[in-house]
């Protein structure tokens, strides 16, 4: 496993962004290749009707909040295994956002985008 700090996990951060496709809707931090990556509204799709079909997986509403980066705003959807022990703690949040969470949180553009990803998990899109 790789040693993040702030600077060198900011710098990743800020390099993601400015590759960032226009279709791009959310920014994660992929755990296999310890890299950040992104997904459109189509992968967002396919990833939460996986999460929802799992039975496993949860959503804390508390967990999703607003926090601001180099004055842009990001909405934050975290999705939790439902044994805590299994979520491991996700250094491009703690790192590059301030933001303390087990889990698999999701970095989105918009609160609709956001807002979206909760409905198709919870199976109400």
């Amino acid at each position: 496993m790789t040693c993040y700090s702030n600077k060198p996990m900011n710098a990743l951060i800020d390099k993601c962004m400015k590759e960032e496709e226009p279709r791009d809707i959310c920014r994660f931090w992929y755990f296999k290749d310890e890299s950040i990556s992104v997904f459109d509204k189509d992968e967002m799709k396919a990833q939460f009707t996986q999460f929802k079909n799992t039975g496993y997986m949860k959503i804390e509403d508390f967990n999703n909040i607003m926090i601001k980066r180099n004055g842009r705003k990001f909405y934050v959807l975290v999705v939790q295994n439902k044994n805590m022990e299994k979520n491991p703690t996700c250094p491009m949040s703690s790192l590059g956002y301030g933001f303390m969470v087990s889990g698999f949180p999701y970095w989105f553009n918009t609160k609709k985008d956001r807002d979206d990803a909760v409905k198709i998990f919870k199976g109400e899109k």
